[in-house]
């Protein structure tokens, strides 16, 4: 982001250097022009000592100058770059033809055409364009039609006219310098010379040129950018320059004050010396200080990379990394663990020993994907572990690429996901296990009427012979018929349960709740089973808290329930006979109503089997008392739907107690 910052801070400042330099070479040229207008020379070459700058050559300046400044300052601008254009294309031609007619001395004179000719200056023809003038006219006038010309993103012609303005910049500067060192011939000498103000404007336009070709040319791109070359260039380069300058300079007014070339030379030698000093020292802190930056930036880099490392190190997933050919070169902790080879046992191995013989087609389109630079991500298959164990894992692997963006090797990431897929595997029984279970209760339930009509008809017949309306029969007949009717009975509760249970399990089973008397209710349930009570010897007792009188439920089902832990509580009495016990609470907002006997009991393992379906205690017991497993199942489920919960304690040899609780606002269970 910072180096992004600095381009377009370099970027501005070249845009408004472009700017800058195209002003001064305008106001240059055009204050040479004035001067010749108005007859007024001064203003023309500086001092009276110097020539002035040829009307021709002020002109081709002001052009120069007004093209450079229209692609500087407006580059979108279709109509000033067709003027732009049309300027600098006029300076290369007319510059050309001046060059040749001085090459071949042909005397055609194109400039006797354009302008008039203003005569000598000290024996000097100053309204004539030097040689070298137009040869740096031709120079700068390609450069600027190539940067005109020059596609977007084409960087070869810009590159070009950078080097043109280059060397358009350093002819203006050896001519400076011509004439602070007193040289002619470096400025022309007395054929044709070359004002010092066309110096300064050939230096104003090389500057400006390689300004609007931007920062990626040379040479500004040796002094653009952070780089300890780029800053050293932008210090030192300026100052030799300004120095030689400067020294020719001092020396041209040092001598004249003095009238002695020993001290002139002593001083000049002193203030080139004491610059020289400061730049040095300027230079070894530019040095020092990046030096300082750079150890500074590599210690937190190898403190980066030491923490990454760390990271990777102490990762439960495995982390390694390959060559391209799949040669290992690095094996984390978590490699170690996950697959059981060490560090050292894997380095320097192919990973191919990790992937099993019927997974080896994995490879050419992993390869494959690798090859492209794609990210695999989260590619569930299978690996070996050097015991043989195989295991599910999870792989994530993407590419390494050195700083020029070439792919080197491979990072990959493992994750074992054995426990996820066993996990995901018991899931999905389970889901199919319940599918089926509840189609099974579902086909039960709609079979309900199906299965109970041909039943009930059964019994009803059976009854009827058995009370003699087909009549009289044999005592062997109703033997046969009383085992018949039994038999269906059976049956028919057998059936019942099982079809109450489906319709729970199938959510079909739906609930009326009502306001009901729950001593009443009770006493209904219980003359259910006074007859058979009194058969087994069992005598019944009813304990009731005044508080509890109403409640909100299912009747029927409420005396389902009850007479379900009833029958229970009478089939499993012991011999001699003994008591049975209902009481009912009101605790708070709930009933709670238990069923106490005095029975045989449960062994204390074999409660946890009491609610689940067809679950028979123990053989003998089943053998001997009967029954389908599935009453306190349904009796489970449906004070469950209720809203409440039910619960057993028992003392084998001792009896039971089982304790259901309701509230007492139908709370219906949601199915």
């Amino acid at each position: 982001m910072d180096e992004h910052k600095d381009e377009t801070h370099s970027e501005a400042g070249l845009d408004r250097l472009a700017i800058v330099s195209a002003v001064i070479i305008i106001s240059i040229s055009g204050l040479a022009l004035a001067g010749w207008l108005l007859n007024w020379l001064i203003i023309t070459r500086i001092s009276p000592d110097y020539i002035p700058m040829a009307p021709s050559t002020a002109t081709f300046f002001f052009i120069s100058g007004a093209a450079l400044l229209l692609y500087s300052y407006q580059p979108a601008n279709i109509t000033a770059r067709k003027f732009a254009r049309a300027g600098a294309a006029f300076i290369l031609v007319i510059c050309f033809i001046i060059l040749v007619d001085y090459l071949a001395g042909s005397g055609f004179d194109i400039e006797r055409i354009l302008l008039p000719a203003p005569g000598k200056f000290d024996q000097v023809p100053v309204g004539r364009i030097s040689p070298i003038t137009a040869t740096s006219f031709v120079l700068s006038g390609s450069a600027l039609l190539l940067l005109l010309f020059s596609p977007e993103g084409k960087q070869r012609t810009k590159s070009i006219a950078a080097y043109l303005a280059t060397s358009v910049l350093s002819v203006g500067l050896v001519i400076l310098i011509g004439y602070l060192y007193g040289t002619p011939l470096l400025y022309g000498g007395t054929v044709i010379p070359v004002a010092l103000t066309t110096a300064v404007a050939f230096v104003s336009l090389g500057v400006g040129i390689l300004a609007a070709a931007g920062q990626h040319y040379w040479p500004v791109s040796a002094f653009t950018g952070s780089s300890v070359r780029a800053r050293l260039m932008r210090m030192f380069l300026p100052v030799t320059i300004a120095l030689i300058l400067i020294s020719g300079w001092l020396d041209i007014v040092i001598y004249p004050l003095t009238n002695n070339h020993i001290l002139a030379s002593s001083l000049v030698a002193i203030l080139s010396v004491s610059i020289i000093s400061i730049v040095i020292s300027k230079i070894a802190q530019i040095i020092g200080g990046d030096l300082d930056r750079a150890d500074t930036e590599r210690k937190l880099a190898e403190d980066k990379l030491s923490f990454l490392a760390s990271i990777v190190e102490s990762s439960t997933d495995a982390i390694f990394g390959t060559t391209l050919d799949g040669t290992v070169l690095s094996w984390n902790r978590g490699a170690e663990k996950m697959y059981g080879y060490s560090s050292d046992e894997m380095k320097g191995s192919s990973i191919e020993i990790l992937v099993p013989h019927d997974r080896r087609n994995e490879i050419s389109q992993i390869n494959e994907k690798k090859r492209r630079g794609e990210l695999i991500e989260r590619y569930e298959t299978v690996r070996l572990r050097k015991d043989g164990k195989r295991i599910d894992v999870s792989l994530t692997i993407s590419t390494i690429k050195d700083d020029s963006g070439r792919i080197i090797g491979y990072s990959t990431i493992a994750r074992d996901i054995t426990e996820r897929k066993r996990a995901e595997q018991i899931r999905l029984d389970n889901e199919r296990l319940a599918a089926a279970d509840k189609a099974k209760s579902e086909f039960l339930a709609n079979m309900s009427h199906e299965l109970r009509t041909p039943l009930n008809a059964s019994i009803g017949f059976s009854e009827l012979l058995n009370e003699g309306m087909a009549g009289e029969l044999s005592e062997k007949q109703k033997h046969f018929v009383k085992n018949i009717l039994t038999s269906n009975q059976f049956l028919l509760t057998l059936i019942n349960d099982i079809l109450d249970l489906s319709k729970i399990e199938a959510g079909k089973m739906e609930l009326s709740p009502k306001k009901m008397s729950v001593p009443e209710t009770i006493a209904e349930t219980l003359s259910l089973i006074k007859e058979k009570a009194m058969k087994h010897n069992v005598l019944l007792k009813m304990e009731f808290d005044p508080e509890l009188v109403f409640i909100e439920a299912d009747k029927q089902r409420f005396k389902q329930i009850l007479f379900n832990l009833l029958s229970n509580a009478v089939k499993f009495s012991k011999e001699e006979g003994g008591t049975l016990t209902i009481t009912a609470k009101k605790e708070g907002d709930i009933a709670k109503i238990s069923v106490s006997d005095t029975g045989i009991g449960i062994k204390e393992e074999n409660i946890r089997k009491l609610f689940h379906k067809f679950e028979q205690i123990e053989l003998g017991i089943s053998q001997k008392y009967g029954g389908t497993g599935l009453g306190l199942a349904i009796t489970k489920q449906l004070v469950e739907l209720h809203g409440g919960k039910i619960q057993a304690e028992s003392k084998y040899g001792e009896g039971s107690t089982f304790t259901f609780t309701l509230p007492l606002k139908a709370t219906l269970k949601e199915k």
